[in-house]
């Protein structure tokens, strides 16, 4: 035999109580009857309607962007970090050192941005995600933990950053040197 549900238990509960209470306690009135109905279908309606029964509970969201910068640390684990942001950490840390002091990464709002290294490790990793699409709603926030805010305004200029700073003279030899050397 299958379990009941717990809308099943809930309701086969209240119907027992009603017929229950009814058989002991009859109303002595139409208006009592008139009020104890209401009541009860009321009661149903609810139970029936009531898409949790038992409360849940939030689900805690961890995400993984602190391990990027553990992996970081030992040279061992460098792979993890490659297969994480497609790139090495010297390569991660020569782009975030030309990037880092551009103005599109400052505002003047009372809510604060997101660490450059951040939205760094999160562009990399959404490049290397899906084919070619680098939509940030999609994944890499709930994985990251981090608040988008200012981020979601100014993601295209993120990557106008880093295509302008690649076309630089220089600067696509001096990333691709430090990515042979790591």
């Amino acid at each position: 035999m299958p379990s009941k549900s717990v809308h099943d238990e809930a309701l086969n509960s209240y119907l027992l109580y009603m017929f229950t209470r009814n058989l002991f306690l009859p109303p002595k009135e139409l208006k009592e009857f008139c009020l104890l109905f209401g009541l009860n279908v009321a009661c149903l309606l609810a139970i029936e309607q009531t898409h949790y029964i038992n409360g849940r509970e939030p689900v805690p969201k961890a995400g993984n962007l602190h391990l990027v910068w553990q992996y970081a640390q030992n040279p061992a684990t460098h792979h993890r970090f490659v297969s994480m942001l497609h790139v090495t950490p010297l390569v991660f840390h020569t782009i975030l050192t030309l990037i880092q002091d551009h103005p599109v990464f400052t505002n003047h709002l009372n809510n604060g941005q997101t660490p450059v290294e951040k939205q760094l490790a999160v562009t990399l990793y959404r490049m290397g995600c899906f084919g070619n699409g680098i939509s940030v709603e999609d994944q890499m926030p709930s994985q990251c933990v981090i608040v988008l805010g200012p981020w979601q305004f100014r993601n295209g200029g993120f990557v106008g950053v880093l295509l302008a700073l690649w076309h630089c003279k220089g600067v696509k030899d001096r990333v691709l040197r430090s990515n042979d050397s790591g």
